[in-house]
């Protein structure tokens, strides 16, 4: 039977493989005895599949329909599945994975791709955030807006809600990440009106971060001074 979910999932009409998907999201949610047991299929099984059909990028509407459904799915599960899902994020470095959606001629896969990095940000996970900002995976959202900027599209707005959100979570590590990689390249373009209140929250930051620094430094110093 899992296996007939799966192809119609890959293969089945969209009306089929939405139902699908929404079966998938009530077995990881629902209080089964046998809840940590379903949770492994998924994560030990399942996921790693459709990760799989994924990764050959094909070009036709079952496929896209697929993408969409797969991102939703893992919207679902990011917050209530915590470490499991935090593993399968990390060891399967997911989403330099899933960014290769952004480069589909069909957008409704990018603005999907986006919508599950915003649930990450809205997650609050130290150890997801941590991961994103370390390995600059804001880049490709923000290189997403840059060849959409002057345009007036769903994708621009979905990456400006993005970056709203970014603003609001207040996050010190995503702000200074998004301001120390982007700071610049938005002068260059123009930008800095769309991300004014971001840039402020960054120099900010930075000053602050300069200050503490210097403090620390001074107290080092002090410290050494009383040693001898």
């Amino acid at each position: 039977m899992i296996d007939s979910l799966i192809d119609n999932l890959f293969n089945g009409d969209q009306g089929l493989q939405i139902q699908i998907t929404e079966l998938f999201k009530y077995l990881t949610d629902s209080p089964f005895e046998r809840k940590t047991e379903i949770l492994d299929i998924f994560y030990g099984k399942l996921f790693p599949i459709f990760l799989e059909h994924f990764q050959k990028m094909e070009n036709d509407e079952k496929f896209f329909c697929f993408v969409q459904q797969y991102m939703e799915l893992l919207v679902h599960c990011v917050k209530p599945h915590g470490y499991r899902f935090r593993h399968y994020f990390i060891h399967h470095k997911l989403l330099h994975e899933l960014y290769k959606a952004l480069n589909l001629k069909e957008k409704s896969t990018s603005l999907a791709v986006i919508r599950l990095v915003k649930s990450l940000i809205l997650s609050k996970d130290d150890y997801l955030i941590k991961y994103i900002t370390r390995n600059n995976l804001l880049d490709q959202i923000f290189d997403v807006y840059l060849k959409n900027a002057r345009k007036d599209n769903l994708l621009t707005s979905a990456c400006l809600d993005f970056f709203n959100v970014l603003q609001k979570e207040k996050n010190r590590k995503l702000i200074y990440n998004f301001g120390s990689r982007f700071k610049d390249k938005i002068y260059e373009a123009g930008l800095e009106n769309t991300f004014q209140r971001l840039l402020k929250d960054y120099e900010e930051l930075d000053n602050k971060m300069q200050i503490e620094g210097e403090m620390s430094m001074s107290q080092q110093e002090n410290e050494s001074e009383f040693a001898l």
